[in-house]
């Protein structure tokens, strides 16, 4: 005899509402689109010049890696039990690929601070080029 199944309680149906948000590459498009145009304007009212190539990618690559959390997050957290099979199998590969490669991409320029000559540093935009430059945790950045 079967068991009686139960009723999705609130959270895992917030979990799945996610999910089937996240599956859709229309509504992923759509929020990408939209978060963009956001922040090139945003940028554009800050800084008075347009994003450039290099801002664009890194603002794509910073979406990608918060959409892969966020349905992440949602399938192991929110649903019980893990919805995985509520993914299509493209979805699945393209964040688990994301996944490793944000985590890799974080314990690389971790380890290479906590290793490095100068000990734990970190990237700090300088106010007048917005460019990185590498200034140790004591320090003040400029000088």
């Amino acid at each position: 005899m079967s068991e009686p199944v139960e009723a999705p309680d609130s959270i895992t149906r917030l979990g799945l509402g996610i999910l089937d948000f996240g599956d859709d590459p229309r509504y992923l498009g759509l929020a990408a689109l939209f978060l963009l145009l956001l922040f090139a304007v945003v940028y554009r009212m800050r800084r008075g010049v347009w994003p450039r190539q290099s801002d664009w990618l890194r603002a794509g690559l910073a979406l990608l890696a918060t959409f892969s959390g966020v349905l992440t997050a949602a399938i192991f957290l929110l649903t019980k039990p893990p919805a995985i099979d509520r993914l299509s199998h493209e979805m699945q590969a393209t964040l688990g690929v994301v996944m490793v490669v944000v985590f890799c991409g974080f314990v690389v320029r971790e380890m290479s601070g906590i290793f490095s000559k100068g000990g734990a540093e970190r990237a700090v935009p300088t106010p007048a080029e917005g460019r990185d430059e590498v200034v140790a945790e004591d320090e003040e950045p400029g000088g």
